[in-house]
């Protein structure tokens, strides 16, 4: 069985980067796996927690510095010895075995170059972690409602009516938990670092799938997903930041500007929409306008 290096960064999460630590241990019966675990610049006690609780066989490696979720994977990365890379978020736990699926979809078709599993959020609800890539087609479809009135039809609402109980091709997944071949990784030119968080795991698979390549999901595992725990500060402005990133990359500064645009009229609308129905929502809508319209 051929080695996965499991890859889990901690930023101020010490208790749960265990307890994900341990629901593998615990859970995970591939038997050929290597966990690494960057304590990410906390600044706080979680390095000597980590050094403290972790069992042995975990390595254990420091960085001062915050890198964030890309430069701090390309960094840990280089400590692993792995055939195949598993990205895992510090903010998951197992409740089912799945290394065994994830590398048998990989070994068994050429052209995926990445695949994720199942993930719930903790109420066991099903938490979306299959994504069409960003565009100004996607972006219409949101503005004028079509993904709204044909979600079932993934060219209208992407993977919004996605059943998540077969194997499919989607155009990418969360990196919250995905599974690539170390030669996939090193050969698409790894995390592009200039996304600090946030995007980066769309932009190496939009790379991939310039290639020819293409991820796939895969019902298995139920990865567990808190969300958010180790990110709770300034998301939405990174978040709208990395966004702009990707536009401004693969789209250019006159199709960036048109997607953030579609994506605002989008927003006031639904706002525009809730305010006679939910307070709460329509809030929530206004905020992410003003997120776009601060980055245009």
């Amino acid at each position: 069985m051929e080695l996965v290096s499991v890859l889990i960064i901690n930023y101020r999460t010490p208790e749960l980067t265990l307890q994900c630590v341990n629901s593998l241990l615990k859970i995970e019966t591939y038997s050929n796996f290597e966990i690494l675990v960057l304590e990410n610049g906390s600044k706080d006690e979680s390095y000597e927690f980590l050094k403290k609780n972790l069992p042995k066989t975990v390595k254990l490696v420091l960085s001062e510095d915050n890198l964030g979720f890309a430069k701090g994977n390309n960094y840990l990365e280089k400590h692993a010895k792995g055939k195949y890379i598993l990205f895992l978020n510090s903010d998951t736990y197992l409740t089912k075995s799945l290394l065994k699926e994830l590398v048998s979809v990989l070994k068994e078709n050429e052209k995926v170059a990445v695949v994720g599993p199942r993930i719930l959020n903790p109420d066991n609800s099903i938490q979306p972690s299959v994504f069409r890539f960003p565009s100004i087609w996607e972006s219409f479809c949101y503005c004028s409602f079509l993904a709204v009135i044909l979600k079932p039809i993934v060219l209208f609402g992407g993977f919004d009516a996605f059943k998540y109980d077969k194997q499919r091709k989607v155009g990418f997944v969360s990196g919250a938990c995905m599974l690539i071949s170390r030669k996939d990784f090193d050969l698409i030119g790894k995390f592009d670092e200039r996304f600090f968080m946030y995007a980066e795991e769309t932009d190496l698979a939009y790379r991939l799938h310039l290639l020819g390549r293409f991820c796939l999901f895969s019902p298995t595992g139920d990865v567990v997903h808190l969300g958010g725990a180790s990110s709770k500060e300034k998301i939405t402005e990174m978040f709208v930041l990395n966004r702009k990133r990707y536009f401004l990359k693969h789209f250019g500064a006159f199709g960036s500007k048109f997607i953030i645009l579609e994506l605002m009229i989008g927003f006031l609308l639904r706002a525009i929409v809730f305010i006679f129905v939910n307070h709460r929502k329509a809030k929530e809508y206004f905020n992410k306008y003003i997120a776009y319209a601060h980055v245009l």
